[in-house]
């Protein structure tokens, strides 16, 4: 995916996008569908598909097209398109009939600008991007009056679900999850987030935070959406929805 702008990037962010290309190259439909299948993921889809509007959609990080598919079923009329660095991804992308997907990175949207009326990247895809230079790539390929939205693991709330990963893991699968997933955490707070995206400037219309239950119950886990103080320092998962002024 050859492009000037990914050659600006800091050595460390192009070998985070090695890295995830060959994660996901490598994630089994099953692996992803379970990943999937999880509550905390139908509870930021349904933030996604109310506040998505049309009649162009992309979704950076679309992997195998669940989302998309359910952007489509939402927004008919809509042209909905997916963007993955992951060749085998869009592939299965294809098997499910979604066509209008292409291979690239969310450092360096292959579009022209003010493309789309609403861009996305869900499911923690952010976390994996150079955000400022992701956020600047979105809202140039936004219309003026578009908006855009992702979700991002919170590390001030996140250290909960690994505490309780501490007595139901190997010591070895333990110390793994710590690294990975939460000592590699973006430690800042929503206020420092609202800064990010009015940087690249966009106005920020709502911040919702979610909170997964340390015991992992699917009865307890993400019940209902925090907007206040509080539950968003609580929050495991933060959702933010912006719009490029027209």
């Amino acid at each position: 995916m050859p492009s000037p702008l990914l050659d600006t990037l800091p050595a460390s962010a192009r070998s985070q996008e090695r890295t995830q290309r060959q994660r996901w190259d490598a994630t089994s439909p099953e692996n992803y569908d379970n990943w999937r299948a999880q509550r905390r993921t139908e509870f930021f889809d349904e933030l996604y598909l109310d506040a998505l509007r049309g009649p162009r959609v992309l979704e950076v990080g679309c992997g195998q097209g669940d989302m998309l598919a359910k952007i489509k079923a939402k927004l008919p009329s809509a042209r909905v398109t997916g963007l993955d660095i992951s060749p085998v991804m869009l592939a299965r992308c294809g098997s499910r009939g979604l066509t209008d997907v292409a291979l690239g990175s969310g450092n360096a949207l292959p579009y022209a600008d003010a493309q789309f009326d609403s861009v996305l990247a869900a499911t923690w895809v952010i976390r994996y991007l150079q955000v400022d230079v992701a956020l600047a790539e979105m809202a140039r390929v936004t219309r003026p009056g578009g908006r855009i939205m992702f979700d991002l693991p919170f590390m001030p709330g996140h250290w909960l679900v690994v505490l309780s990963r501490f007595f139901r893991q190997s010591p070895r699968l333990w110390r793994h999850y710590l690294r990975d997933a939460y000592l590699g955490l973006d430690g800042r707070w929503v206020p420092a987030w609202r800064r990010s995206i009015e940087a690249a400037g966009l106005t920020v219309v709502d911040v919702v935070g979610g909170i997964d239950s340390p015991v992992r119950s699917e009865l307890l886990s993400f019940r209902r959406p925090f907007r206040d103080p509080v539950g968003l320092a609580l929050s495991t998962i933060v959702w933010f929805l912006a719009q490029k002024p027209l």
